[in-house]
């Protein structure tokens, strides 16, 4: 599926699905946010590793329900999940939205690199 790769970084594996070139394509953001959501569910539970690289993309309101829908789906498989490519209020408001809700398994940071330090570190 486009857009979605598995990375091995320092022995583990990190999912990562990568939405930077998608832009205002709809349908293959939307086939990404459902393949992904399978991907996670092939993991055990509380072990998923997740990278997602959210650059360049425009969201709407099917694509906001989409992630929403999924992220209920694979919650219970996540171990961490690490959001790249956020900025100005779009950023403040979803760190926002992580304090309220205390999930200290999220977390956005500034790069790639960043993001799978974060990931493997226990």
């Amino acid at each position: 599926m486009e857009g979605f790769s598995k990375i091995a970084y320092k022995g583990k594996e990190i999912l990562y699905a990568d939405y930077s070139s998608f832009g205002f394509d709809k349908e293959k953001t939307l086939q990404l946010i459902s393949g992904f959501a399978n991907e996670y569910m092939k993991c055990p539970p509380k072990s998923a590793l997740a990278l997602v690289n959210v650059a360049n993309l425009h969201f709407d309101t099917d694509i906001i329900n989409a992630l929403k829908e999924n992220q209920d789906k694979t919650v219970p498989y996540q171990k961490k999940v690490a959001i790249i490519g956020m900025k100005g209020l779009q950023k403040v408001a979803y760190n926002f939205i992580i304090t309220l809700t205390q999930r200290d398994s999220v977390k956005i940071l500034n790069s790639e690199n960043e993001a799978k330090e974060w990931l493997v570190s226990d």
